[in-house]
């Protein structure tokens, strides 16, 4: 492949996008339907003129290839997949540095206690509260309701 270094970007994407509609087997009226523009709008893309950045993203996505790419910035079309991340769901497939596991195992573990110790303070405190709101011991642990004006 060329170096791009010297070529202006608008001469590099419309490059691009044709090769891009060649390697898919298209027509321009095909590339333009896929990409959901107009026949004359993605005619001038291919002419030269390059699209707004929102634009020109929304076709690298569309056609799986990276935005430097299409501008020239970069030779490979498509990334460079990286190493699945760790997933704590247990996904075939995904690897999870040494250790990890057993952390999360521990977090999950203190949240729970956590949780509990919240359940009981709220219930003491509502207990220690109840007579002082007016509501019964056995309802100390419901929303509080306002009384009713009798």
């Amino acid at each position: 492949m060329q170096s791009t270094k010297n070529i202006p970007m608008r001469n590099i994407f419309s490059e691009r996008l044709r090769t891009l509609r060649a390697q898919k087997d298209m027509t321009s009226l095909a590339m333009a339907d896929f990409l959901e523009f107009s026949q004359p709008v993605y005619s001038r893309y291919e002419n030269g003129r390059v699209p707004d950045v929102n634009t020109v993203a929304a076709i690298a996505e569309r056609c799986g290839v990276t935005v430097d790419w299409l501008l020239g910035r970069a030779d490979a079309q498509r990334p460079v997949a990286p190493a699945p991340l760790a997933s704590a769901s247990g996904v075939e497939g995904c690897r999870c540095p040494s250790g990890v596991d057993e952390r999360l195992d521990a977090m999950e573990q203190t949240l729970a206690k956590m949780a509990g110790q919240l359940e009981t303070v709220t219930g003491l405190l509502g207990n220690a509260l109840a007579p002082g709101l007016g509501i019964a011991h056995s309802d100390a642990n419901r929303k509080h309701q306002p009384r009713k004006a009798g």
